[in-house]
């Protein structure tokens, strides 16, 4: 029994048969697809190969990430 259930939820079943390889071969494309078209909008190479240079990316991103936005408040309003 997962914890879901044991809640006394019912869990979800999904209607859709599982995807097939093509189908999830041609998800993954779409996304790298999108992925490239990105990076050539904000000026950098559609694909990257220097692994180094995805390592300070992926720095790059994470930082983006976690520093806050400055329209938003820092407070948080407690849980009523």
């Amino acid at each position: 029994m997962t914890a879901y259930r044991a809640k006394g939820r019912k869990a979800r079943r999904s209607s859709r048969a599982p995807l097939s390889a093509e189908e999830r071969a041609a998800i993954r494309k779409a996304g790298a697809d999108d992925a490239r078209r990105s990076r050539v909008r904000q000026g950098l190479p559609d694909r990257i190969e220097d692994a180094a240079v995805i390592a300070v990316l992926a720095e790059l991103l994470r930082t983006a990430r976690s520093t806050p936005d400055p329209g938003t408040s820092q407070e948080r309003k407690p849980a009523a």
